[in-house]
């Protein structure tokens, strides 16, 4: 058997969605030492290069890459702005 090892370069485009926008760490009260930070969890919907999607052939190990190269581009994105219908023209999304 002969074993032929390519390496490439693929253009793919990948929808996610953000399902949990993570937490900043919290101080100490009285009730409670404080928590550390959360990070931002993503879902891969899906990964397509030319066209086809690629998801199912891809290896958890290159979804959860995928993951954190979705969490990189969520963190560089600007806020989210929304029209709330008052006077004011908009306002940052809480």
């Amino acid at each position: 058997m002969n074993t032929l090892n390519l390496e490439v370069c693929l253009d793919i485009e990948i929808e996610y969605t953000c399902i949990s926008k993570g937490r900043p760490a919290s101080g100490p009260t009285y009730d409670c030492g404080g928590t550390p930070a959360e990070g931002a969890e993503f879902q891969i919907d899906r990964v397509m290069s030319n066209g086809v999607d690629i998801m199912p052939a891809l290896s958890e190990d290159t979804l959860e890459l995928l993951r954190d190269h979705a969490a990189d581009d969520y963190a560089d994105q600007e806020p989210d702005y929304y029209d709330d219908g008052s006077d004011d023209d908009y306002f940052q999304q809480p």
